[in-house]
C-alpha cells in the first residue's frame, strides 16, 4: 500500500522516483523526503530550495536570490517566495505554467508595473502579496483586468507601495483594478490623503477585512469622510492605527454599522477624545465589538480629562471591548461611566495618570464590566521636539467650528438618573459597624465594578502604606498590584473574600502582618516576590504571617533576601502545591512540609544552600509515596557540597522518589571550593564512596590516642612554662578590659581603614590610582583582595573576614560589578554585617553612570540615601580623594 502511495504521488507531481542509495543528478539542488520512509524524492528547483510540507504543499523558496526574473522551476510547486529580489516588470505570462500555485510573495522587489495577463492561469491562487515595491496607486499601474485572472485570490498585500510619491502627484484606491477580486475577503492598502474608496470596491461582497494601518507600511489620511466606506459596507475588521487620522465627519462609520467587529484608531496622535467623540455618532447601534483608541492623544499631552460630550453618543454601542492605553488620562468627569454601553466587559487603559475624583463612586453602573487592566508608564520616552501647528492642524481647527452644529454636537445628554443608595452608603453600611474603633491611620473605601473579575493596577506608582481596605459587594477574583511602591501591609482588607490570584510583586512591602491576609479566605495564588520581606519571613516561627490562607494553592517569595527559614512558617498551608524561594540567599532549609498532602514542587534555586538537613527529607519521601502524587524540588545554582559530610544527602538526591528538577544545572562544591557541574549525581555518589571508606573503628582508637598524647604533651608544655602562662593570662585580662573601656566610650578599633570590592576589570583603577591616593599619599590601610586574601583559605571566610576587621566596605560600583557573582557576594556580607552590628559599614563609589533600573535594591537605597561618591576621571581628583579618605574613617 505505501508503495502504490508513492507511485501515485509522482505520477501527480511529475517527479521521478528512485531508491534513496542513488546519486543525486547535478540538474537537482534540492532531496525533499515525503511519507515512505523508503523512497525519497527529486525536485528541479535551481536556484531556489524546495521542501514537502506535512500536508504535501511544495514550497519554492526564492527568497533574497538577486533574481530579476521568474525563475523556470518545477511547475507542480504551491508556494512561490520571491520577495526580497531584483523583479522590475511582471510580463505577461510569467507564472502560467504553476497551475497549482496557492499563494504567491513578491514583497520587497522593485516592481514598477504589470502587465495584463501576468497572472494568467493562476485560478488557484488564494494569497498575492506585492508589499514594499513601487507600485503607485495610479491607473497606469493598476490598469483594468489585472488580476482578473484571480478568481479565487482571498488576501492582497498592497501596502508600502507609495514611498516615492512627488507631492503633485495624484493617487487614489485602485477600485478598478480590484473589482474583479469577487472572493477577496482581507485588503492591504496604503492609506492615501482626503480619499474615498470607489465604486470598484462596491463589488468585493466577501471583503471583510481592511487595513490601511501605517504601521506596516505608509498611511497619512487625516480626514475621514461620510462618503469614505460607503463602498465597502461588509467590512467586519477595520485597521486605521498609525495613520495621522485627525477629523473623522460624524457619519463616516454608518455604512459599515451592520457588519462592523473591530474598528482599530490607535496611535493616531492628532485626533484626541473630542473628535473621536464626534466620529462616535457614526457607531450608534452598530455591531461594533471591539474597539482600539489607544494612544490618540498628543505623546506629551498632560492634563488629558475624558467629559462626557466625549462619549455622549457612545452608550448606543454594543461595544464589549474597549482599549485606551498610552492616552496619560489623569481625569474622568462624573457622569462618563454612567454613558459607557452596559455590554462593555473589557477596558484596559494602560500608562494613565489618574488622579481620585467623584468618578469611582460610578463603577457601579459598569455591570457588565469583567476585566480592567490600568496602569501607568512601563518605559522611559525620547524628550519632546517643540513643532509649529500645520496648515492641517488650522483647516482641521476652521471645518470643526463650520460643521459641528450641523450635527447637534454642542449638546449635552441630560444626566443619568442615580440610585439614591451611593457605593459610599453600602460600603459604610457593611464595616463601618464592626470596625468603628480601628486604630489605623488611614481607611480607603471602596467600590468596584459588580461583576469585574479581574483587575490590573500595575506600574502606577502607588506608594502607600496599605492599612484599613473596605471593598462593597463584588465578584473580583484576579488583582495584580505589581510593579508599584507599597510598602507596609497592614490590613485588613474587607471585601475581597473572592479573590483567588493576588500579585504584589516588585514592590517595596517590608513589613505585612496577618491581620492583612486574614480576609482572603479564597486565595490560591499569592505572588509576594521582588519585596523586601526578609526579616518579616525570617522571624515567623509560628506561621503566623500565612495562617489564614487556608485554601493557598501556589505561593511565590522569590528575591526577597531571606537567609533562612523557621521550620514552622508554613504550618497552615496544608493546600500548598508550589512553592518558590528563588534568589534568596537561603543557606539552610529546616522545614515541616509533611502536612502538604498536595504539595508538587519546591523552587529554592539561585540560592547558598549546601545541603537539606533535618526532616524535610523524609518528609518529602512521605509526600512522594502517596498515591498520584509527584513531588520535585529545584535546587539548581546552588554551590552543593561535594564531601564525605554530606554523602547522605547526595545518596538521598539519587534514590529518592522526589524528582530533582533541571538537574542539568546542579553545581558542585568539592573540598577546595572549586565548582563543578552535579548533573551526574550517580558517578559524583559513586567517588566519593570510593574515597570516603568508613574505618570508623581505627579512627576512634587514632582519636583517643592523639587525645591521650596531646593531653600528656599539653600537661608537659604547661607546667614548664606555667609563669609566662601566668603572664598572658593577666595580659589578656587587661586587654579585655581596655577593649570594654574603649567600647563604652564609644571608641571602635579596626585593623584595615577599608575592604575594597571590585570587578577584576576595575583593577587597574584600584591599583593604579585608589592605591597610590590612600594608602601611599593618605596612608591608610586597605583590604585588596588580589593582594591580601589569605592562600588556601575558603575564599568566603576571606571574605567575611575582611568585612568584619575592616571600617567600611567600599563597593567600586560598575557594570562589569554588577555582572560578578563574587562581587555580588561581598556586597550581602557587608549588608549582613551593617544589620548585625548596627554599624555603617557600606560605601558605595560609582565608577560610571550606570541606570538605576539595574541597580540591586540595597545599593539603590544607599544611592537615594546620597551614601555615595561619584568618580569622575579628571586631571586633579585630589579634592575627591579627600573626601573618600573623610568617608572611610566615618564609623
Amino acid at each position: 500500500m505505501a508503495l502504490l502511495l508513492t507511485v501515485i504521488t509522482g505520477v501527480l507531481l511529475g517527479l521521478f522516483v528512485v531508491p534513496a542509495a542513488v546519486e543525486t543528478n547535478e540538474q537537482y539542488s534540492e532531496i525533499i523526503s515525503v511519507p515512505s520512509q523508503m523512497y525519497q524524492t527529486k525536485l528541479s528547483c535551481k536556484p531556489c530550495v524546495c521542501n514537502i510540507t506535512k500536508d504535501l504543499r511544495i514550497i519554492a523558496n526564492c527568497t533574497a536570490r538577486n533574481l530579476t526574473s521568474v525563475p523556470n522551476i518545477s511547475s507542480v510547486i504551491d508556494v512561490l517566495l520571491m520577495d526580497s529580489n531584483q523583479l522590475v516588470n511582471l510580463t505577461s505570462g510569467c507564472f502560467s505554467k504553476y497551475l497549482n500555485l496557492a499563494e504567491l510573495n513578491l514583497a520587497f522587489n522593485m516592481i514598477t508595473t504589470i502587465e495584463i495577463g501576468s497572472f494568467q492561469n493562476l485560478r488557484h491562487l488564494q494569497i498575492l502579496n506585492l508589499t514594499g515595491n513601487k507600485l503607485k496607486y495610479t491607473e497606469t499601474i493598476y490598469k483594468s483586468k489585472i488580476f482578473k485572472p484571480l478568481q479565487n485570490l482571498k488576501m492582497l498585500t498592497l501596502n508600502n507601495n507609495n514611498k516615492f510619491t512627488k507631492s503633485n502627484e495624484s493617487l487614489t484606491y485602485p477600485d478598478k483594478a480590484i473589482s474583479d477580486l469577487a472572493s477577496l475577503k482581507q485588503l492591504y492598502v496604503d492609506g492615501l490623503t482626503n480619499q474615498s474608496f470607489g465604486k470598484g470596491f462596491s463589488n468585493l461582497s466577501s471583503l471583510t477585512h481592511l487595513s490601511l494601518t501605517g504601521q506596516d507600511g505608509q498611511c497619512s489620511l487625516q480626514f475621514l469622510f461620510n462618503t469614505t466606506f460607503i463602498n465597502v459596507k461588509n467590512i467586519r475588521r477595520l485597521s486605521l492605527s498609525h495613520c495621522d487620522v485627525r477629523y473623522i465627519e460624524p457619519t463616516t462609520f454608518s455604512p459599515l454599522k451592520s457588519s462592523l467587529d473591530v474598528l482599530d484608531l490607535s496611535y493616531n496622535r492628532n485626533l484626541r477624545f473630542d473628535n473621536f467623540g464626534i466620529a462616535s455618532f457614526g457607531l450608534q447601534n452598530s455591531t461594533l465589538r471591539v474597539l482600539n483608541i489607544s494612544g490618540i492623544v498628543g505623546k506629551y499631552d498632560r492634563c488629558v480629562d475624558i467629559t462626557v460630550k466625549n462619549v455622549q453618543f457612545f452608550s448606543h454601542t454594543q461595544v464589549q471591548e474597549l482599549y485606551a492605553d498610552d492616552n496619560m488620562i489623569e481625569f474622568i468627569e462624573k457622569g462618563v461611566l454612567e454613558r459607557l454601553p452596559q455590554t462593555l466587559q473589557k477596558v484596559s487603559l494602560k500608562n494613565s495618570r489618574f488622579i481620585i475624583g467623584a468618578y469611582i463612586f460610578e463603577f457601579k453602573s459598569l455591570t457588565g464590566l469583567k476585566e480592567i487592566s490600568l496602569g501607568g508608564v512601563t518605559k522611559a520616552s525620547n524628550l519632546p521636539s517643540p513643532e509649529p501647528p500645520s496648515l492641517v492642524d488650522l483647516a482641521v481647527s476652521a471645518y470643526l467650528e463650520e460643521n459641528a452644529l450641523s450635527y447637534g454636537l454642542h449638546s449635552k445628554p441630560a444626566l443619568a438618573t442615580s440610585s439614591e443608595d451611593t457605593c459610599q452608603q453600602t460600603v459604610n453600611s457593611r464595616h463601618t459597624q464592626n470596625y468603628s474603633n480601628s486604630t489605623n491611620i488611614c481607611k480607603l473605601s471602596l467600590c468596584l465594578p459588580p461583576n469585574l473579575k479581574i483587575l490590573r493596577y500595575t506600574y502606577s506608582q502607588l506608594w502607600y502604606n496599605v492599612s484599613t481596605v473596605m471593598v462593597a459587594d463584588n465578584n473580583l477574583t484576579h488583582l495584580d498590584l505589581s510593579y508599584n511602591f507599597l510598602s507596609l501591609l497592614y490590613g485588613p482588607v474587607l471585601g475581597f473574600e473572592n479573590i483567588t490570584y493576588l500579585n504584589l510583586s516588585h514592590n517595596f512591602v517590608y513589613a505585612a502582618y496577618p491581620s492583612f491576609f486574614e480576609n482572603f479566605k479564597s486565595l490560591e495564588i499569592l505572588d509576594m516576590s521582588y519585596n523586601l520581606l526578609r526579616n518579616q519571613i525570617s522571624e515567623d516561627k509560628n506561621g503566623m504571617l500565612f495562617g489564614k490562607l487556608i485554601s493557598l494553592k501556589v505561593l511565590k517569595l522569590n528575591n526577597n533576601n531571606i537567609n533562612k527559614l523557621h521550620k514552622n512558617v508554613f504550618q497552615a498551608l496544608r493546600n500548598l502545591e508550589m512553592l518558590e524561594m528563588s534568589r534568596n540567599g537561603l543557606f539552610k532549609v529546616h522545614l515541616h512540609v509533611k502536612h502538604m498532602t498536595n504539595l508538587h514542587l519546591i523552587n529554592m534555586s539561585h540560592n547558598m544552600i549546601r545541603s537539606l538537613q533535618g526532616p524535610i527529607m523524609s518528609e518529602l519521601d512521605t509526600l512522594a509515596q502517596l498515591p498520584n502524587n509527584s513531588v520535585g524540588i529545584d535546587l539548581s545554582f546552588n554551590p552543593i557540597s561535594c564531601n564525605c559530610k554530606n554523602l547522605h544527602y547526595l545518596k538521598w538526591m539519587l534514590n529518592s522518589k522526589v524528582e530533582q528538577m533541571n538537574v542539568e544545572h546542579y553545581i558542585c562544591l568539592n573540598y577546595i571550593g572549586a565548582v563543578v557541574p552535579l548533573s551526574d549525581i550517580r558517578a559524583t555518589v559513586e567517588m566519593l564512596e570510593d574515597s570516603c571508606i568508613n574505618y570508623f573503628g581505627l579512627a576512634l582508637g587514632s582519636v583517643f590516642a592523639v587525645l591521650l598524647l596531646l593531653c600528656i604533651f599539653l600537661g608537659g608544655i604547661m607546667y614548664r612554662y606555667r609563669w609566662k602562662l601566668r603572664y598572658w593570662y593577666y595580659g589578656a585580662r587587661y586587654y579585655f578590659k581596655r577593649q570594654q573601656a574603649n567600647a563604652e566610650n564609644g571608641q571602635m578599633h579596626f585593623e584595615f581603614d577599608a575592604f575594597i570590592s571590585y570587578a577584576d576589570e576595575d583593577r587597574a583603577f584600584v591599583f593604579k590610582e585608589m592605591m597610590v591616593m590612600v594608602e601611599s599619599r593618605a596612608g591608610k590601610k586597605l583590604i585588596i583582595h588580589q593582594r591580601d586574601f589569605v592562600p588556601g583559605q575558603p575564599i568566603v571566610s576571606n571574605i567575611l573576614e575582611s568585612v568584619k576587621k575592616s571600617r567600611k566596605t567600599v563597593l567600586v560600583l560598575s557594570r562589569d560589578f554588577l555582572k560578578s557573582y563574587w562581587c555580588e557576594y561581598e556586597m550581602q556580607m557587608a549588608v549582613y554585617e551593617s544589620a548585625h552590628t548596627g554599624r555603617d559599614v557600606l560605601l558605595v563609589l560609582m565608577l560610571g553612570n550606570i541606570p538605576c533600573e539595574v541597580l540591586p535594591k540595597e545599593i539603590l537605597h544607599l544611592i537615594q540615601s546620597d551614601s555615595y561618591l561619584e568618580y569622575q576621571a579628571d586631571e586633579n581628583n585630589d579634592l575627591f580623594w579627600q573626601r573618600f579618605v573623610d568617608a572611610i574613617e566615618r564609623i
